[in-house]
């Protein structure tokens, strides 16, 4: 039922927010399905995409990043540019605002 709600989103935008947590490396991996759907129902090539890596405030206390920035970079290099990468926090709001300022800043630049 979900994956066909989500279709819904993946039509004429003009910006792309994919979400994982930092510290799980399972829902990094599944940002590449999210990725394959979102191109089988968008065909513009250089939509601009930003990474968030949340739980960003969980890293300092009592966890580690479970992905390898080899792995990011991969990543990234499969998504395309314009692509940037931000380690957030919703409960502390740490780089949430300028991941946002970012990708409105390059789809306004488009």
């Amino acid at each position: 039922m979900y994956h066909e709600i989500r279709k819904e989103f993946y039509k004429d935008v003009d910006g792309l927010v994919l979400v994982c947590n930092i510290t799980d490396k399972l829902s990094f991996q599944k940002l590449s399905t999210y990725l394959t759907e979102f191109r089988a129902m968008n065909s513009s090539p250089n939509i601009p995409t930003v990474i968030a890596f949340s739980q960003a405030d969980t890293l300092s206390s009592n966890a580690s990043p479970s992905i390898k920035q080899e792995e990011i970079d991969e990543f990234v290099g499969i998504v395309g540019q314009p692509c940037f990468c931000f380690v957030v926090s919703a409960s502390d709001g740490s780089q949430v605002r300028q991941m946002f300022l970012k990708l409105f800043e390059t789809c306004l630049a488009k």
